[in-house]
């Protein structure tokens, strides 16, 4: 399983559609340690302030991993010198990015904002959004297909659903155009996209 960096938006997004129950579930009942999500101090403790105690218990569990970006370190170096390419790029995204590009360059980027997406790929740091990460969980079998179904029903139904990715025409269609060959194969075993 890739562990994967992950923004505010993005934790929002699946903390709100029940994707993160789904991976609390699987971490009670298989009793194995679940993939890493990982974002950095600044995400944890400004941006997702308003749900610290979840941001706490997901830390404990195992479920989330912070990394503090030190302020004269290269990673906070990098977060200035993507600021400064790219105007008016969220802080929090920035430094995400930064952490992957100075610390991670293997760890995927996970956002649903596409302006943050777009410059992660430009920095050549492999971008996914938020249902590239559901293929990871799918592929791993951390989270069941039927699962993601329920908890995505709304992108099925309302073509401008919060979040809803580009070109989306349903979880199994649109993984399947994504992915071809690597449908449903972990990123560690599979070519990345």
């Amino acid at each position: 399983m890739t562990p994967a960096a992950i923004d505010a938006d993005a934790i929002h997004c699946i903390r709100t559609f029940g994707l993160i129950a789904e991976l609390e579930g699987h971490l009670a009942t298989a009793g194995v340690v679940l993939p890493l999500l990982i974002c950095t101090g600044y995400v944890a403790r400004h941006e997702l302030n308003p749900i610290a105690g979840k941001v706490a218990e997901w830390e404990a569990s195992g479920l989330l991993r912070i990394e503090d970006v030190l302020a004269r370190s290269p990673a906070s170096q990098t977060r200035r010198a993507l600021q400064e390419r790219h105007r008016g790029m969220d802080k929090g995204e920035a430094e995400m990015i930064a952490w992957i590009l100075s610390c991670s360059p293997s760890t995927p980027f996970v956002s649903c904002d596409v302006r943050a997406l777009a410059i992660a790929r430009r920095e050549r740091v492999q971008a996914w959004d938020v249902l590239d990460l559901v293929h990871e969980w799918l592929a791993s079998r951390v989270v069941t297909l039927e699962a993601a179904h329920a908890c995505l029903a709304s992108w099925v139904d309302d073509p401008k659903a919060r979040w809803r990715p580009r070109g989306f025409r349903g979880i199994e269609p649109t993984l399947r155009d994504r992915y071809g060959r690597n449908y449903l194969r972990p990123l560690a075993s599979g070519d990345s996209t």
